[in-house]
Parts: structure tokens; sequence; C-alpha cells
């Protein structure tokens, strides 16, 4: 019943998020349901999961896993910072293949009159196990 309870409040805060946002979306809700019938998180990332965790967050031209990275960062601690260095990844296809899982895709984008965005728009939040028993 633990793992189930912090299924749904990991989903509640990532929903919060998302309203924020204003990306919240008939799949997230889909989520939950799922969460509901199976009395545990449908991710990788369970909470019931050893290992450290470490997030990934890669920035798009546009809302597909082959489109050109044009920015990203890492829950890891580093001098300087990851984000600060060449991009590992060219694509959230070529993270995939090595090994990371994604979290959230990007959200519905309103563009501006022009056609163009001001802001990251197309984010990507992938997540990897390291370490005991991540596998």
């Amino acid at each position: 019943m633990n793992d189930f309870k912090a299924a749904i409040r990991a989903w509640v805060g990532q929903s919060r998020l998302k309203l924020e946002q204003q990306s919240f979306a008939d799949f997230d809700l889909q989520v939950l349901e799922h969460i509901v019938e199976t009395s545990k998180a449908p991710y990788s990332g369970a909470p019931s999961r050893a290992g450290v965790q470490r997030l990934l967050f890669l920035y798009c031209k546009e809302p597909y896993v082959h489109s050109e990275v044009v920015a990203w960062t890492d829950s890891s601690l580093s001098d300087p910072p990851a984000s600060m260095s060449p991009a590992t990844y060219t694509t959230v296809a070529s993270a995939l293949q090595h090994g990371w899982s994604v979290l959230q895709t990007p959200g519905n984008v309103i563009a501006d009159t022009e056609g163009s965005t001001t802001a990251l728009t197309y984010e990507f939040v992938l997540e990897k196990w390291e370490g005991d028993d991540a596998s």
C-alpha cells in the first residue's frame, strides 16, 4: 500500500507542475488510471527501486525524439555544470539507445504570431538508474 500511496503522490506532484505549465493532458489521466488499476507506478522508477536516479533534461528544436538537442542539463552535480559542456546526446533517440528512459514528453506549445517561440519549449525529461541493483 505504501508503493501505491507513493505512486499517487508522485503523480499529483508531476500533475501540479504540468498544470502550472499548462501541459496537463488526457495522457496524464491515463497514467493515473493505470496506477489505480494496477496498484503500482507504471514507470521504471517506482518508489521501491534501489540505486540512484539521474535525471536528464533535453531541450529540442521540435517535439520529436529524433529532433536536434539545442540545450540540456542533468541532475548530477559536476564542476563545471554539465549543461555548460557539449551535449552528450544529439537527440533523445540517442539517449534512449544508451539506457535512458523517457519520463515526460513536451506538452502542447502555442507559437507566437510569427510562428516562433521565445523559450526552450520542447523539453524531454529522461531518467537512468545507477548503483546498487539499479540494472
